[in-house]
């Protein structure tokens, strides 16, 4: 059963807070560039082509080691639609460019829950 799913049949509150009620939250970023498409000295600016990966821990997500259920011990691996849905019921970071000029194209998104 996907964590979304589960979530609403158990009634539970979605896990929204951050991991770590009592400090930071360690998250690995990647910046990947596939192509800068277009540089704009004028306007101090670029269009860039290419990936972010954050990796995080939230042991809240961590499976029971101690289950039968062979589907519970396994990497969870949700894309485009069902990756949204699962983000709307788990913590994730916010991330933003501060000079950001255009909105961001998200494609091909991907959650892992291991």
């Amino acid at each position: 059963l996907p964590l979304n799913e589960l979530m609403i049949q158990l009634q539970k509150p979605p896990f929204v807070t951050p991991p770590n009620p009592y400090g930071p939250t360690i998250v690995d970023i990647g910046l990947y560039v596939y192509e800068i498409a277009k540089i704009d000295p004028g306007e101090n600016s670029f269009v860039m082509e290419g990936f972010v990966d954050l990796v995080w821990c939230d042991p809240r997500l961590r499976f029971d080691v101690n289950t039968t259920d062979p589907f519970a011990r396994k990497q969870h691996v949700y894309l485009e639609k069902d990756a949204e849905k699962e983000l709307e019921y788990i913590w994730w970071p916010t991330l933003f460019f501060v000079n950001e000029v255009m909105p961001r194209r998200i494609e091909n998104e991907e959650v892992i829950v291991y």
